[in-house]
């Protein structure tokens, strides 16, 4: 199998494992377990296998203090904050609904990049911002008034502090190994978790088998292979066309969601979510072909220097 095809394999397989994490959550819901115990459970396995994964593979550490520092913060601070508001609008509102409204942050990330100055607002990125947009009406549109709007509320601000997570990290990424930071990042989760828990007094020291092992699959499938499937993927195949292959991860959940708690979106939601996944295809186009431009020039000059 040549190393595009097994790319795209690896990257369908890590979609579909981020795809199941609202299932298996709802499942632990329906058994027994909150938000806080299944977070907890998530990030401390994650961070205890990447530590494991790190020490088979020889991979070292790598970092300053201030990355270290930094990390910690996106571990705690945004990873934990946007994970316990996406769990518990998972918690109030449909799987499927609340998928499709994660799945809007990267044109988020598009008018964040553009904000902080990273990246230029072209024709096609308006295209896919608005797309986005239709997207998001039609997907509210036809229940809206038969959805618990915190769940609404919580999802859709998990997608913006997503967004602005994926941003901030994306600037230790390009310096650090991404195994460590995930470790970090995962480990400090659980502290937060675990702290916060210990405070609110929301950790329970008793939970089913059923939502244990949901809790277990999370981390294993929808944490620590979806995000290795993640990077080696985009090692295969690059991060523009790993982009496109996600947007598989909508679709998963959308379908196991029909198939295990008949969720039947609308035909107005799911053309909804169609445009959502559309966007996102629209927008890394666009931003491959700029970078292919960008190589374009670079290799031109250098050949006329030489």
């Amino acid at each position: 199998m040549d190393r595009n095809k097994l790319g795209i394999i690896i990257t369908s397989i890590s979609a579909a494992g981020f795809g199941s994490m609202a299932i298996f959550a709802k499942i632990a819901y329906a058994h027994g377990s909150n938000v806080t115990t299944l977070l907890s459970i998530r990030f401390i396995t994650a961070g205890l296998l990447f530590l494991l994964i790190m020490k088979l593979s020889k991979t070292s550490w790598g970092l300053n203090r201030k990355q270290l520092a930094y990390l910690i913060a996106l571990g705690a601070a945004g990873y934990g904050v946007l994970s316990n508001l996406f769990f518990s609008g998972v918690a109030l509102i449909p799987a499927s609904v609340a998928s499709l409204l994660l799945y809007t942050y990267p044109t988020m990330v598009c008018i964040l990049a553009y904000l902080f100055g990273d990246e230029k607002m072209y024709p096609q990125k308006v295209l896919a911002l608005l797309i986005s947009a239709v997207g998001i009406t039609l997907v509210l549109g036809p229940s809206f008034e038969s959805l618990e709007i915190m769940g609404v509320i919580y999802v859709l601000s998990a997608a913006v502090l997503f967004a602005f997570y994926f941003v901030l990290s994306n600037k230790v990424l390009k310096e650090v190994h991404w195994l460590p930071s995930s470790t970090i990042v995962s480990l400090s989760a659980a502290v937060f978790f675990i702290v916060g828990g210990g405070i609110t007094g929301q950790i329970q020291y008793s939970i089913s088998i059923v939502a244990f092992l949901c809790a277990m699959g999370i981390a294993l499938f929808s944490t620590v292979l979806a995000i290795g499937g993640l990077y080696a993927g985009i090692s295969m195949i690059g991060p523009s066309k790993a982009a496109i292959v996600s947007t598989l991860e909508p679709i998963v959940t959308v379908s196991l969601a029909a198939i295990i708690f008949a969720e039947v979106l609308s035909e107005e939601q799911l053309l909804g979510g169609a445009l959502i996944i559309i966007s996102i295809i629209v927008l890394q186009i666009s931003r491959q072909k700029v970078w292919q431009g960008k190589r374009l020039v670079v290799e031109g000059e250098e050949g006329e220097s030489q």
